[in-house]
């Protein structure tokens, strides 16, 4: 009887281990890398301040918190 018909390599298996530990373990998270909004170009272009942004953003947090 040949090995090869009861059970897959050892190669074959430990390629397998490798594999899954990679995509269990992998640290790269797609999601963080995503742009989250617009940025500093944008609100120069549409008129936008720093200041102007920092108080809709508090404006949206405190109507968050009401809710």
């Amino acid at each position: 009887m040949d090995r090869t018909d009861k059970a897959p390599s050892r190669s074959t298996a430990m390629t397998l281990l490798r594999s899954l530990s990679r995509d269990l373990l992998d640290p790269y998270r797609p999601e963080l890398h995503y742009m989250r909004g617009p940025g500093p170009r944008w609100r120069e272009k549409h008129g936008m301040t720093a200041v102007a942004v920092a108080v809709a953003v508090v404006d949206a947090v405190e109507l968050r918190a009401a809710a």
